[in-house]
């Protein structure tokens, strides 16, 4: 995970955390205001995720013509899809599991 999503998914967690019947309960503004930040860090995620495609497709191409035999960036750039995508649906699940409690507080 980057800087970033580990800020958000911390967020979403401290969210989380808070007893959803607490006096001090997260006011619904700052659940759509943390909801709205997770949506944009998925949407970047995936955009990332999009890149990457688009460079392993590049490369294996390339491959394919007999161009070039880059195995190692192949590999690097397929581990960082996989991370990606794990990141992405942790990020996901998080975010669904704060927005289903601002359904039931709503």
């Amino acid at each position: 995970m980057g800087g970033r999503l580990d800020i958000v998914m911390e967020r979403v967690r401290e969210l989380l955390e808070i007893p959803a019947d607490a006096r001090r309960a997260p006011s619904r503004d700052r659940i759509e205001s943390t909801l709205t930040e997770g949506y944009a860090e998925a949407l970047a995620l995936d955009g990332e995720r999009l890149r990457l495609a688009r460079q392993i497709d590049q490369i294996t191409a390339r491959l394919a013509r007999g161009e070039e035999n880059h195995p190692e960036e192949l590999r690097r750039l397929m581990a960082r899809t996989e991370a990606t995508e794990q990141d992405l649906a942790r990020l996901r699940a998080l975010l669904a599991t704060l927005r289903n409690r601002a359904v039931r507080a709503a």
